[in-house]
């Protein structure tokens, strides 16, 4: 499987190298805008199925070709960038994880769900820490509580 990330900064980073650990990832592809952020995220990571760039400003058209070779991509960038994010993962057929999220980000990514399912792309918004994580952890301790 073959995953782009796109961030180099603390979130970003963390995940390339979660997803180094897995042997079933053939290839982590890395795109950030600053070329001091991919430098240091390369001499950190020392992979050979690490492919780091570095890409500024990230418009629909720019991403949908860095996208299309990928099965999945993960979106730490910023919610700044989430539409767009979403709109070349669509239109290039690649499944996304944005880590970012507000209320009127989630609300507009969420209304682009008919363009994913029919393009067979799963979008997964607001992963990150709050919502998200902190999501992903309330849910199960809130199920086992009798009454909240």
């Amino acid at each position: 499987m073959k995953i782009l990330v796109l961030g180099a900064g603390k979130q970003g980073s963390a995940t390339a190298y979660d997803l180094l650990r897995n042997p079933a990832i053939t290839q982590v592809g890395i795109v950030d805008a600053s070329a001091e952020a991919v430098e240091s995220l390369r001499a950190s990571l020392g992979d050979r199925r690490d492919s780091i760039e570095c890409v500024d400003g990230l418009e629909t058209e720019t991403l949908t070709e860095i996208l299309h070779p990928y099965d999945a991509c993960f979106n730490a960038v910023g919610e700044t960038a989430a539409l767009e994010v979403t709109r070349a993962a669509i239109a290039s057929h690649t499944h996304l994880c944005d880590l970012g999220g507000s209320g009127a980000h989630l609300a507009r990514q969420s209304e682009m769900n008919v363009l994913a399912f029919e393009s067979g792309v799963t979008i997964v918004p607001g992963c990150g820490l709050a919502p998200g994580l902190a999501s992903l952890l309330a849910g199960p301790a809130i199920r086992r509580l009798e009454e909240t």
